[in-house]
C-alpha cells in the first residue's frame, strides 16, 4: 500500500512541474510571435504579459517581488531577458512551494 501512495505522490510532483513549464512556454511563445524587435525595450502591456500579471500589479510586483523594471520618463520600462528569467524564477519557486511534504506559509 505504502508503495502505491509514493508513486502517486511523485506523479504529482511530475504533473506540476509539466504543467507549470507548458504554462510558461505558451507565454512565452505567443510573446515571441507578436515582437517586432527583442532588443526593444518592453513597455507595460509586454511587460504584463511575461510576467504573468495583470497592468495594474505591475508596481506591486517591483516592490514586493522584485519584478526588474524600471521607470523611464514616467512609464515602465523592462529588458525581455530580464523579465523572462524572473517568470523563470517564480514558476520555479511555485513548483517547490507545490511539492508534497512542504509546509505551506499560512496567510494572514
Amino acid at each position: 500500500m505504502m508503495a502505491t501512495f509514493q508513486f502517486k505522490l511523485e506523479e504529482l510532483e511530475q504533473m506540476l512541474e509539466n504543467a507549470a513549464t507548458r504554462g510558461a512556454q505558451r507565454v512565452i511563445e505567443a510573446w515571441a510571435q507578436n515582437a517586432p524587435d527583442p532588443d526593444r525595450p518592453l513597455g507595460r502591456k509586454e511587460i504584463a504579459l511575461l510576467a504573468g500579471i495583470s497592468e495594474h500589479m505591475i508596481g506591486q510586483y517591483i516592490r514586493e517581488r522584485g519584478l526588474p523594471v524600471g521607470i523611464v520618463g514616467g512609464k515602465y520600462c523592462a529588458n525581455r531577458a530580464d523579465v523572462l528569467e524572473w517568470r523563470s524564477e517564480q514558476i520555479e519557486a511555485s513548483i517547490e512551494l507545490a511539492k508534497p511534504g512542504r509546509r505551506q506559509r499560512s496567510r494572514r
